[in-house]
């Protein structure tokens, strides 16, 4: 929006010959009679009474609301009091004739001024032509003139009456030259209709920003017009020097004036043209300069050169206002059209009677404080600091400060943003040539009609982070933004520093993805939170689950705020929201910004990339496809990454989807573009970080001088038996080992089969060496990486220390087996699911101490943990001698919390119960602690247990204590296992869980509740065919006995049924990652020795 012409206004700030002319009006009382504020006051109940009768004319009276037209007669009244107090008491009083002729001086000037301002009406209407308006306002400005001449030198002296006709000679031209300029370019306004204005007001009243803008343009330019009438007043009541006080400061206005629109140009040059931040930034500017000239009253000072700053502020700050209000008016008629579906002819008309009441208003103020000043004052102007402050400060000060802190608020209360009003005026671009865009027209009635609030303090947010985020974006040139095809940004995560960079810095307006957790429910979110983050932070102690609550509703705003896109993660059919919201977000014509990187990626180190760039998950390029579907675009994608050591936000070049190429090999290329600029930028930024760094390192090192090598009491150098290894150099020597075995497998496999080749003894007996080489090999590197437990469960005898006080229960924790070692990776990652399990002991299993007394127990309640290795596996049990869980309480529970239904609970066994205390969010306790109460425990507990390929099972007696039994495995990458065949399809099984294998007739299974069980050995042992459980064909013929492999989980045994064994092999485990997330059975692969892959089988998740 081009800076235009200012229209035509009656307002005192936007005319500048009125202003001139109220400061005649000054000089020229103070010369005859030495009060310049009753000339002054003169002027404005002229002023006030043309504006009244202009406004509340029959003809622009329709336009105005109902309460606007009921205020005509209390307003006629008041303005008949101040005329009659200024124009007949407050002269009788005096009795001078000096004061009649300050009234014909004043009286001259408002007739001129009226006349003009009804000839550049008709002339506004079409009904006058411009020449015939500017002869006949020439003819009537000289005319004028030459009467004041006259009067003036009949009743004034020549050494007054020569300065005065000149002045007012000056006067007039600037009125006649205003009058000139403000109708060069005259627009032809509809003539009044009152079935227009009826229809007008209606829209206004049915659209909130139509309301909003009312509301703010006329209290903003209310406050504008008290605002300088009061810096101008209060410089006519220090008499000294008034003539040059009053020259500098119209110089003063005029050139901050000039200056603010300067400022304002070249901020639209560069696209920084946001009218409600630059309304705030006036705002700030006008209402600083207003305080500051409040305080120096209120300090009994009239420091001059203060009160000329508090002018330029207050006229910059103004000038501003004025700009952006000017700016508004076009796409504010464009948003009448958008809301009445037609032309409005008459909102031109409406705005203009609504400025002109906004006038009104302001000059009434003024007009009111001006009377009371002058009965204050009387014939005696106030000179010394105290006299000024006390007679001026609460009368004009005070009003003019309260309406700018109303128009404040109007400025906050407006819901339209700049965007906003440009996708109105797209709108009606796009209805005009015919066409529909039903996902922008349905965004812009929300934004539109209904009520809305503009995300200004997320805004201000964002403003107060950029310096402290300071970043230099690179590759803004490769950013073509299109309305009609928005662009989407794919950017790194980088934890959070993705996230926060890419909505600081990015040079368009975006909208971004974020994952529903954090977004819709402040209850999620701060459940999402503590789990993730708080829960961690040991340091905040009880302050973790407040601090988690107080982030919901803030996330929530936040998100609401940037107007965000919710992700629905592990909801498959909630992400068809997510993509249906996208679709219309970018039909509607706006940017999305992703976050597409896979934060478990990796399994042994889960979560996002700290720096650079991590792997993509590639379901976002779906997006593509149905936007393409629905508006036959092709979606446009601009990899983006934030590097945090250089500070930098870097944007690659765009990948256009092509339709036309198969999805998923489109999918793949976008992706492995995205992925490949993404680590491009990443490499280029890293080096000059690299650079950067050593740069820093050279010029801060000191020298360091060398120190002699210690010697120990014999002579010789101390030296260590132990050395410190990086884990990570342990996890590549364990990947070169897991390659060796695979290595190992395959030339077993090959010395295996007669079309190897290999007949010779020696060759073979080489084999066995190296087989038992690299198992010797293995066995050592694990124990290198192997750790006791000790470590972690140090710190629980504290912990339950501080929960015994906590809870007011005595109790201690008895520790077995703490030299059992894990696997290094186990170990780091058992912590909290062992802290759970305690802390559940000490909250819900242990009693108070005086229901232990009443049942016989010990006062000091027991709580136990035990470690022990059992084969491939260590065990590991949690457990108390409290009450134990009450299995009936847990299913009125989940009844209440329509978990289950009354019919399901009834047939549960007590296992099945239990395990209802590992879903999410479920909790027994009857309130929320910085203990229990969240339902985050326990489903912790299982879930991180089961990603290090353990398991957990309950054991409990009510009254008597619960047992948590934790079985893990020794080591995460390399296990003895048991190869079986299914078809032709091969399969591993860890030996850990396998207890025997066994032949088992056909004839010989039985039925029990439609399920086939084997009976051996006085147990009854559920079958499971893996052909079924897999989905494999079924044999054409049923063979006369079955191999059965058995698998035990604790006191469970599954019968597992195959077609073939092929012997024990050491197998390396190899993730899928989420390639088969959906099927537990599968917890990984493994690359046999002729290179083929077998799929590892989980028998936990069977029992």
């Amino acid at each position: 929006m081009a800076l235009r012409k200012k229209p035509p206004t009656t307002l005192l700030l936007t005319d500048m010959s009125s202003l001139y002319g109220y400061i005649y009006c000054m000089l020229i009382s103070e010369g005859l009679s030495g009060m310049p504020l009753y000339g002054g006051a003169l002027y404005m109940i002229g002023r006030v009474t043309t504006v009244f009768a202009q406004t509340f004319s029959p003809e622009e009276a329709i336009y105005l609301p109902k309460a606007l037209r009921w205020m005509r007669v209390p307003l006629m009244i008041l303005l008949l009091l101040l005329s009659l107090c200024l124009v007949v008491l407050y002269p009788m009083s005096f009795g001078s004739t000096q004061m009649w002729l300050i009234f014909s001086v004043v009286l001259s000037m408002q007739l001129r001024d009226s006349l003009c301002q009804r000839m550049g009406r008709l002339c506004l209407d079409g009904r006058m032509e411009q020449t015939t308006f500017l002869c006949l306002s020439g003819a009537l400005h000289g005319c004028m003139m030459a009467l004041q001449a006259l009067i003036l030198a009949v009743n004034l002296p020549v050494q007054l009456s020569v300065p005065m006709m000149i002045g007012y000679l000056l006067c007039g031209m600037a009125a006649f030259y205003s009058t000139y300029a403000a109708y060069e370019d005259r627009a032809v306004l509809p003539r009044p209709n009152s079935e227009e204005a009826h229809f007008t007001l209606e829209t206004i009243h049915r659209a909130n920003a139509l309301s909003a803008f009312e509301r703010l343009s006329m209290v903003l330019l209310t406050a504008m017009e008290m605002t300088l009438i009061v810096m101008y007043t209060f410089l006519a009541t220090t008499a000294e020097q008034m003539l040059i006080r009053m020259a500098i400061a119209v110089l003063t206005t005029l050139l901050c004036e000039e200056l603010a629109t300067l400022l304002l140009k070249k901020r639209e040059k560069k696209n920084k043209n946001e009218p409600i931040s630059l309304l705030l930034m006036g705002m700030f500017l006008w209402l600083y300069g207003l305080w500051i000239f409040s305080r120096m009253l209120r300090h009994h000072t009239t420091d001059i050169s203060i009160t000329y700053f508090c002018l330029a502020l207050c006229s910059v700050g103004c000038a501003v206002c004025k700009v952006c209000l000017s700016k508004m008016e076009s796409p504010m008629g464009a948003v009448a059209k958008f809301t009445s579906g037609q032309e409005i002819p008459g909102y031109r008309l409406m705005r203009r009677v609504s400025r002109e009441v906004a006038s009104l208003l302001g000059q009434m103020l003024a007009l009111v404080a001006l009377t009371v000043l002058c009965f204050l004052a009387g014939q005696r102007l106030p000179h010394t600091a105290e006299e000024i402050a006390a007679s001026f400060q609460p009368v004009m000060v005070v009003p003019a400060l309260i309406t700018a802190f109303i128009a404040l608020l109007c400025v906050l209360h407006f819901p339209l943003s700049n965007r906003y009003m440009q996708k109105v005026l797209r709108f009606l671009h796009i209805r005009e040539s015919g066409e529909e865009n039903k996902a922008l027209e349905q965004q812009l009635e929300e934004v539109v009609i209904k009520r809305h609030v503009q995300p200004l303090g997320i805004r201000f947010l964002m403003a107060v982070m950029r310096p402290f985020f300071h970043h230099t974006v690179k590759g803004a040139e490769n950013i073509h933004p299109d309305d009609s095809n928005p662009l989407v940004f794919l950017c790194n995560h980088g934890e959070i520093y993705g996230p926060v960079a890419g909505m600081l810095f990015c040079p368009v307006p975006v909208r971004p993805w974020t994952i529903s957790d954090i977004s819709i429910d402040p209850d999620e979110v701060a459940q999402y939170v503590y789990k993730y983050t708080f829960s961690q932070m040991k340091w905040l102690g009880p302050l973790r689950w407040p601090i988690s609550k107080l982030c919901g509703p803030l996330s929530v705003w936040a998100m609401k705020s940037v107007e965000c896109v919710p992700v629905y993660r592990h909801k498959p059919r909630e992400l068809t929201t997510t993509f249906r919201k996208s679709v219309e977000a970018m039909q509607a014509g706006d940017n999305l910004l992703i976050f597409p990187e896979n934060p478990d990626a990796d399994p042994n180190r889960p979560g996002y990339e700290h720096g650079r760039p991590g792997e993509l998950f590639r379901g976002f390029t779906m997006l593509a496809q149905v936007y393409y579907a629905r508006t036959g675009k092709c979606c446009r994608f601009v990899p983006m990454l934030a590097h945090k050591g250089m500070r930098t936000l870097s944007f690659g070049t765009e990948i256009d989807y092509d339709p036309e190429k198969h999805p998923i090999e489109e999918r793949d290329r976008v992706v492995e573009e995205a992925q490949r600029q993404m680590w491009e930028m990443f490499d280029r930024e890293e080096a000059l970080y690299q650079e950067k760094k050593a740069k820093e390192k050279a010029k801060k090192a000191p020298e360091k001088k060398k120190a002699p090598a210690k010697k120990n009491g014999v002579g010789k150098p101390a030296t260590s038996r132990t050395v410190r290894v990086d884990i990570e150099k342990l996890d590549a020597l364990m990947n070169q080992v897991s390659e060796l075995i695979i290595a190992k497998n395959s030339l077993v496999s090959i010395s295996s089969t007669e079309e190897g080749g290999f007949t010779n003894q020696g060759f073979h007996e080489q084999i066995e060496y190296l087989e038992r080489i690299t198992t010797s090999l293995h066995e050592s590197v694990m124990k290198v990486r192997m750790v006791p437990i000790e470590s972690v469960v140090n710190k629980f005898p504290r912990m339950i220390r501080d929960l015994s006080r906590t809870l007011n229960k005595k109790m201690e924790l008895v520790m077995t087996g703490e030299d059992t070692e894990l696997d290094r990776t186990v170990v780091d990652q058992i912590g909290d699911p062992l802290q759970h399990l305690l802390r559940n002991s000490a909250d819900h299993g242990l009693e108070d101490t005086e229901l232990r007394i009443q049942r016989g127990k010990p006062e000091v309640g027991n709580i136990f943990l035990n470690a022990y290795q059992e084969g491939n596996n260590v065990i590991i049990q949690v457990g108390d001698d409290g009450n134990g869980i009450d299995t009936e309480a847990v299913k009125a529970k989940a009844i209440e919390r329509n978990i289950i239904t009354p019919e399901q609970a009834e047939v549960m066994t007590q296992k099945e119960i239990i395990n209802l205390l590992f879903m999410p969010s479920f909790s027994m306790a009857k309130k929320i602690t910085d203990i229990s109460g969240r339902g985050v425990g326990l489903d912790v507990v299982k879930s991180n247990i089961e990603q290090l390929g353990g398991d957990v099972e309950v054991k409990t007696k009510l009254g008597e204590g619960t047992t948590f039994t934790v079985r893990l495995p020794l080591t995460l990458a390399i296990i003895q296992a048991l190869m079986v065949e299914v078809r032709d399809e091969k399969y591993a099984i860890a030996l850990g869980s396998i207890a025997n294998i066994e032949s088992v007739p056909v004839s010989s299974i039985k039925y029990v509740e439609a399920k086939e069980v084997i009976h051996l050995r006085g147990s009854v042992i559920p079958l499971v065919r893996l052909d079924k459980l897999l989905d494999i064909e079924p044999r054409e013929e049923e063979p006369e006995s079955l191999t059965v492999v058995i698998v035990k989980k604790g006191d469970s045994q599954v019968g597992l049924v195959v077609d073939d064994l092929m012997g024990q092999q050491e197998i390396v485990i190899k993730s899928l990652g989420k390639y088969i997330n959906g099927n537990k059975l599968i917890s990984g692969a493994t690359i046999l020795g002729d290179g083929e892959v077998a799929l590892i089988l989980d028998a936990n998740t069977l029992m």
